[in-house]
């Protein structure tokens, strides 16, 4: 989703669609030398991380639970929120669904997301003011690619489907499909893991999902 929304493959077969032709190119932007701003490293930040390192881009890191050191190992720097939001190129969440994340993107920050930046939302929808959202993507700013909406089975008549900056994608990133037999496979998996004593791999620090725990 981020190669593609820097590259136009989004815009750009619209505008030919409509009887354009390159007269937008000049919006593109190559996936190098840019800034990629991961919103919470957990098992999924982590892996988009590891992927990003095909690319030569530099890596922000927002999580309060993981250390400078431990993101510079991972290949990224760690760095507050705000820093994140203002000098991303691409912007993506993988948080999830906490008190401490709700509306955790407002009307206080977004803001400060640089013109012509991308923002990807394949975590939840909470994370998202919309009202807010919805108001700032209707200066054109920038572009929002959303997999996960907060009015998904009753959204026909939702702004997100007019603003021609914004993607919609019906929750495809989660398993789908033949994806869905990996996680029964997982579970089959633990389950033995579990039954022969072993460690778990989905097993959870409940003290690194709320700050409050």
């Amino acid at each position: 989703m981020a190669v593609s929304a820097c590259k136009g493959m989004f815009s750009l077969p619209n505008d030919i669609r409509n009887g354009l032709w390159s007269e937008n190119r000049s919006k593109v932007k190559d996936f190098y030398d840019i800034k990629v701003g991961i919103v919470s490293v957990g098992d999924i930040g982590r892996r988009v991380i590891k992927l990003l390192k095909a690319y030569e881009v530099d890596i922000l890191a927002y999580d309060p639970f993981v250390s400078a050191e431990e993101m510079k190992n991972l290949g990224a720097e760690k760095c507050e929120f705000e820093k994140l939001l203002s000098e991303s190129d691409v912007i993506s969440i993988h948080t999830p669904d906490i008190p401490e994340t709700n509306n955790m993107f407002n009307r206080e920050n977004l803001h400060l997301i640089k013109d012509g930046a991308v923002i990807i939302n394949t975590a939840r929808p909470n994370v998202i003011d919309d009202a807010a959202f919805i108001e700032e993507l209707s200066k054109n700013r920038f572009t929002a690619v959303l997999d996960v909406t907060k009015d998904a089975p009753s959204m026909v008549d939702h702004p997100y489907r007019k603003l021609p900056n914004v993607v919609l994608f019906p929750h495809i990133a989660g398993a789908v499909s033949n994806g869905c037999r990996r996680m029964g496979k997982f579970a089959v998996e633990e389950a033995e893991r579990l039954y022969n004593g072993e460690e778990l791999l989905g097993k959870f620090d409940l003290s690194k999902l709320s700050i409050r725990a």
